[in-house]
């Protein structure tokens, strides 16, 4: 049977809802576009040329200027017509940015309407309207109590205002777990990370004094309060600081742990070391180490151009170093991998 070939006779063809009918349509579809030649129309990103895009029958056409895109929009009902489509007037309409040619796009004789928005794959599209009047569309309102607006201090300080209200200015700010500051002031995160951690052993304490068994204190310990003091150690510029305000609060943490306090460490004569013998916890500042050479090795190893990948490698070449000694950067502390043969951080990760 499938050694030779095979006509399927049609007789009523498909109908609207059939599993076959969105494939031949994307296929007969696909057919006509190859017909088209629009290697060189479009606007240039990253040196190649983006025309349009296209998902089933929902097309966006895009061009630089307004007679490219009127030769597009008539090239493109042509080929249509030849497969048997024809394009939907009452939803083919036009959007342009303020610089744009303000002149009409026409379509055998028709006036293609312009339009401030659309929705496209479900989701508002809008050159000119504000974030804030785009999420009121689908029926959402920005939280003025949380919005705020950061800034460094070569920015213009002049207010940022919304709807007649002025946005107030912070220093800082908390995004996704992780405090934001333009100093990268890493002190200030540690202490909430200690805050956040010693919330995490409140939970804990009592089980962990409750049970016999070393290891499934440590093992609670390890699971609940630690990844709480370490989270997002990944994106940390650690420094000797830092460092040493993570091992101090470790230390608090590990003496609650052990219901043991400064007085009775003291009169048992108990050094650090005993304590972590008698714990059994990992070590804080090994455990934000190993979490921040994962990431590391995931980002040099990505190959689809995340900004995550191109910031980590990126620096200012049109701004130069202010005098004085140089902040402490991310991958300041992966160079002690680098070995005496001279191969970089990146190549070890």
């Amino acid at each position: 049977m499938f050694q030779r070939e095979l006509r399927v006779p049609i007789e009523k063809g498909v109908r609207q809802g059939d599993t076959t009918s969105p494939k031949l349509f994307t296929t007969a579809l696909n057919h006509a576009m190859l017909q088209l030649d629009w290697d060189d129309k479009g606007i240039n990103i990253d040196g190649r040329k983006l025309s349009n895009l296209r998902f089933a029958d929902d097309f966006v056409l895009i061009s630089q200027n307004r007679e490219e895109l009127q030769h597009m929009v008539e090239e493109l009902d042509d080929v249509s017509k030849a497969i048997g489509l024809t394009m939907n007037r009452s939803k083919t309409m036009v959007m342009r940015n303020e610089w744009a040619d303000a002149s009409p796009i026409t379509l055998e004789g028709t006036t293609l309407p312009f339009t401030d928005s659309y929705v496209y794959l479900g989701r508002l599209i809008s050159m000119d309207k504000a974030m804030d009047d785009v999420s009121k569309a689908i029926g959402l309102t920005m939280n003025r109590s949380k919005t705020m607006v950061i800034r460094n201090e070569w920015a213009d300080a002049s207010p940022i205002t919304l709807e007649g209200t002025t946005l107030p200015f912070t220093d800082s700010y908390v995004y996704l777990g992780r405090l934001i500051s333009m100093d990268n002031n890493l002190r200030a995160e540690i202490m909430r990370r200690g805050r956040c951690a010693w919330a995490a052993i409140g939970n804990i304490k009592e089980a962990a004094h409750l049970v016999s068994d070393k290891k499934v204190g440590a093992d609670l310990f390890d699971s609940t309060v630690l990844p709480a003091l370490c989270y997002a150690s990944e994106t940390w510029a650690e420094n000797k600081t830092s460092t040493l305000m993570l091992v101090r609060a470790q230390k608090a943490l590990e003496r609650t742990l052990l219901n043991i306090n400064r007085a009775k460490q003291r009169s048992l004569n108990l050094r650090s070391a005993d304590m972590r013998s008698m714990s059994g916890i990992r070590d804080a500042e090994v455990y934000a180490w190993n979490a921040k050479r994962r990431w590391a090795g995931h980002v040099v190893r990505r190959t689809d151009d995340r900004f995550t990948t191109r910031v980590t490698f990126w620096y200012p070449r049109e701004i130069k170093r202010t005098l004085g000694r140089p902040a402490r950067r991310w991958s300041d502390s992966l160079k002690k991998l680098q070995r005496n043969d001279g191969q970089h951080w990146s190549q070890i990760a």
